[in-house]
C-alpha cells in the first residue's frame, strides 16, 4: 500500500514538473480549450460584441490618457501628437506636437507653443483653438518685475515651463489675464522661488485608472515616480469604484520557451519562462468582449505576465461617458503587433 502511495506521489510530482518546466501541455493542453476560443480575435484586429467594440487608435505604449470632467472629452497624449476623443469614443481632432517643439502641460487642455511662435493651443473644444500671446516681457536684474504678485492674482491661468534657449536656460511663465496671454521670461533662480511660492493655476483633467492593477493612465515609469513623490503637481482621482471589473485571463496555452535557467552563463537548463497565447474577457454591462494576446508564463510560480490594462473614468462620471481604454505593452518581439492604446466604446447603430 505504501509503495502504491509513493508511486502515486512520484507520478503526480513528475507530471507537475513536466507540465511546469517543459513545453509538454497538460493543464494547458488544447483538449482543455473551449471551442469558442477559436473565434477569439487578437486585440490588434479589433473586437466586437452585441453592443460594444474595441478599436486600436495607436501603436504608442507610452501615452497619457486624461479626461475633462467639465467638457466631457478625453485627451490621448502620444508624445508626437495629441488626440482629442469625444465622450462617444470618436477621434475629433489631432494636434501634431513634434517637430513643432510644443509643450503639453500635464493634466490640462493647453499646449504651449514656443515664444517664437507666440501661440497657445486650447484643446477644450472639438475644433482646436489658437490663442496668441499678446506680450512677452524678459525679466533681468536690469529690468525687474515689481508687480508680479498683482499679475499673479489677476491671472486665472498660470503655467511654468522650462525651455532651453541656446546655451542658457530660459524660464517662461505663461499667464492669462482677462482672456489675453502674457509670457514672462526669467533667466535666473528667481524662477524657482516664484514657482515654489506661487503654484500653477488651471482646471485639472482627471487621469483614468485600472482599479484591478492599481495603475493610472500616466506615461512611463518616470511619471509614476513623480506621482509617488508628489512632483510636477500631479493630482490623482482616488474615488474609484472598487467593484470595477478588469480584464480577466480565462485560459493560457504554452507555445514556446522564452527563457531558460542559465546560472553559469553558457549552459542552459530547464525553461523558466514560456510564451504563449492568453485568452481574455472584458465585461461591459451585459456584454462580454473576448480577445487573445501573447503573454508570458513563469514556469514554477505559474504567474502569468501580460501588461494589459483597462483604464476607466471615476464612477460618478460614467453617466457622461461609457468610453474606456485598453493599454497593451508587448514583451519583446513575441507580440503580434507593437502594442498601444485601444478604445472600448458602445457601437454606433445607424
Amino acid at each position: 500500500m505504501k509503495k502504491k502511495i509513493k508511486y502515486l506521489v512520484f507520478v503526480i510530482l513528475a507530471l507537475i514538473i513536466v507540465d511546469r518546466c517543459t513545453l509538454v501541455h497538460i493543464t494547458s493542453s488544447p483538449i482543455f480549450k473551449k471551442r469558442e476560443f477559436k473565434t477569439y480575435p487578437f486585440l490588434s484586429d479589433g473586437v466586437t460584441s452585441d453592443n460594444y467594440e474595441i478599436k486600436n487608435i495607436n501603436n504608442v505604449v507610452n501615452s497619457d490618457i486624461s479626461y475633462d470632467t467639465l467638457n466631457n472629452y478625453f485627451l490621448v497624449n502620444e508624445g508626437r501628437e495629441i488626440k482629442r476623443i469625444s465622450a462617444k469614443g470618436l477621434i475629433e481632432n489631432t494636434l501634431e506636437v513634434f517637430p513643432h517643439d510644443l509643450y503639453f502641460t500635464i493634466q490640462s487642455h493647453y499646449v504651449l507653443g514656443t515664444t517664437r511662435d507666440s501661440v497657445i493651443y486650447d484643446l477644450s473644444k472639438s475644433n482646436i483653438q489658437e490663442k496668441f500671446i499678446t506680450k512677452i516681457i524678459t525679466i533681468t536684474p536690469q529690468n525687474p518685475l515689481e508687480n508680479w504678485t498683482s499679475l499673479y492674482n489677476k491671472a486665472d491661468v498660470v503655467f511654468y515651463r522650462r525651455k532651453f534657449k541656446g546655451n542658457r536656460d530660459s524660464y517662461p511663465i505663461y499667464l492669462r489675464i482677462d482672456g489675453k496671454w502674457l509670457v514672462l521670461m526669467y533667466s535666473d533662480d528667481d524662477y524657482y522661488t516664484i514657482k515654489e511660492t506661487f503654484p500653477e493655476k488651471y482646471k485639472r483633467l482627471v487621469f483614468l485608472k485600472d482599479y484591478k492593477n492599481k495603475r493610472y493612465s500616466i506615461n512611463g515609469e518616470e511619471s509614476f515616480m513623480q506621482l509617488n513623490r508628489g512632483e510636477d503637481n500631479i493630482v490623482v482621482e482616488n474615488t474609484f469604484n472598487a467593484s470595477e471589473k478588469g480584464i480577466k485571463n480565462v485560459f493560457f496555452s504554452k507555445e514556446n520557451t522564452y527563457e531558460r535557467f542559465n546560472p553559469f552563463g553558457f549552459i542552459e537548463f530547464m525553461p523558466t519562462m514560456f510564451v504563449g497565447t492568453g485568452y481574455f474577457q472584458l465585461e461591459k454591462d451585459q456584454d462580454v468582449l473576448k480577445f487573445k494576446n501573447k503573454m508570458l508564463l513563469h514556469a514554477l510560480s505559474q504567474k502569468k505576465y501580460s501588461e494589459l490594462y483597462h483604464f476607466s473614468i471615476p464612477e460618478r462620471f460614467k453617466k457622461n461617458s461609457e468610453v474606456s481604454f485598453i493599454l497593451f505593452k508587448p514583451y519583446s518581439n513575441y507580440s503580434d503587433y507593437e502594442g498601444g492604446i485601444s478604445i472600448v466604446k458602445r457601437k454606433e447603430f445607424l
